[in-house]
């Protein structure tokens, strides 16, 4: 049965594109659908997943996306990314192409059903690193990295897809984007959206390392990283452009920003339970070198983050290894480098002599205290006290207190004769 153009705008199931059938919609976005179709020329057996545009929405910028997603994804081959299979056009001219049919589940989907755990997790997403890596090394940028459009097979092996806004970094004409950036806003899916995105701005192999970014972040901790105002364009712009998120490990037991789970609302309980853990295991996992790694993909200046896929899927293996990890713990304005291993801890012993209190020395007790005050002012630096010198006017309360905001470091407090 030849493909009616004025049913493109509703199901298509049981029409016949080519020498297919479709059988099944899987999958529908602005411009068009996706379905499962059959191959029914008697010529041998095979499923596929073709993407038909509709009608209705054949203007110039739509037919030239269209053609460049098609173009875009016969020049990509690697196992981690939705083989293209070959295309064409209907017998009225809509235009169409065949992809590799994949049965599986979107990735988040997969990751909670499987309850995969944090180290499984990184697994996949080390793959998905690697999908976007060739990607760029083609100078293919992908542009709407989300978790809808990874879906993860049976065999728990993750598929790149949709590369409808994708943008090729070379001079052809035919290939270069003419489309305004109205229109770019529109498609693209603000929560996954890169800073320089969401400004309108040029966008280039960074923009997707930003997306990675937020999708591991969502994969480990269960959270959004943002609270995004969907109804609110300039609200959002000014969260995304200027506001960093909770470090991960401290984001998960946030009451707001859960991501649903089987379509429902989740809770922490859910969130701890779909990753095997509890929530000081999953603390103790995230804290230190993965918040640095997410951290550094989420950075506002594109020349921040990891310079290519394939250096942040370097540092998930490093961490994977129990290796030190590249990515430097990150405040905006100040960036301090680790290099020792998975947050180990760091330890400064201070040989001095003893400071009694007992001696009525001020000179000794301010040396105390302004020891004392200087450390709490440098937050990672880890503390042994060999002598009584910071007993004097609360002095060793306040290295206690240093050990509390410090985090994971370690005070040692100890007098003696």
């Amino acid at each position: 049965m030849p493909l009616a153009d004025d049913n493109l705008g509703s199901t298509m199931i049981g029409e016949r594109v080519g020498s297919y059938l479709l059988d099944e919609e899987i999958g529908r976005g602005g411009m068009g659908a996706v379905y499962r179709a059959v191959r029914v020329d008697g010529e041998f057996e095979q499923v596929v997943a073709i993407k038909l545009i509709k009608r209705g929405m054949d203007t110039d910028a739509i037919l030239r996306r269209f053609k460049r997603e098609r173009q875009i994804l016969a020049t990509l081959d690697h196992p981690n990314i939705a083989y293209f299979l070959g295309g064409g056009s209907t017998e009225s001219g809509s235009p169409y192409f065949v992809m590799e049919y994949i049965s599986g589940r979107p990735l988040y989907a997969y990751c909670d059903s499987e309850r995969l755990a944090i180290r499984e997790r990184l697994l996949i997403f080390r793959q998905i690193c690697w999908a976007v890596q060739a990607a760029h090394e083609i100078r293919v940028v992908h542009r709407d990295l989300k978790p809808s459009n990874i879906v993860v097979s049976a065999e728990g092996r993750p598929k790149l897809l949709d590369f409808g806004i994708a943008k090729a970094l070379e001079a052809d004409a035919e290939m270069t984007d003419h489309e305004p950036t109205a229109t770019q806003l529109r498609v693209m899916t603000p929560e996954y959206a890169s800073p320089e995105q969401i400004s309108g701005e040029e966008t280039g192999p960074s923009s997707d390392i930003y997306s990675l970014g937020v999708i591991l972040y969502e994969l480990l901790t269960g959270h959004r990283p943002y609270i995004i105002h969907r109804n609110d364009d300039a609200k959002t712009k000014q969260i995304i452009t200027a506001e960093y998120p909770l470090e991960p490990s401290d984001s998960i037991d946030r009451g707001e920003g859960l991501i649903p789970i089987d379509g429902r609302p989740s809770s922490i309980a859910d969130i701890l339970n779909r990753r095997r853990t509890d929530l000081t295991e999953l603390r103790r996992a995230l804290k230190g070198d993965l918040d640095r790694v997410v951290i550094k993909a989420l950075r506002k200046s594109p020349a921040e983050r990891y310079s290519t896929a394939a250096e942040f899927a370097d540092d998930i293996t490093h961490y994977l290894e129990g290796k030190p990890v590249n990515a430097e713990h990150y405040q905006p304005g100040r960036i301090t480098r680790h290099r020792h291993g998975h947050d180990k801890l760091r330890l400064a012993i201070l040989p001095f002599n003893v400071l009694s209190s007992t001696t009525g020395d001020g000179g000794d007790e301010f040396v105390g205290i302004g020891f004392s005050d200087a450390l709490i002012s440098r937050l990672s630096v880890g503390l042994v006290i060999r002598k009584a010198g910071c007993i004097s006017h609360n002095a060793c309360w306040r290295v206690r207190e240093l050990g509390k905001r410090t985090e994971k470091r370690c005070i040692y407090m100890k007098t003696a004769g």
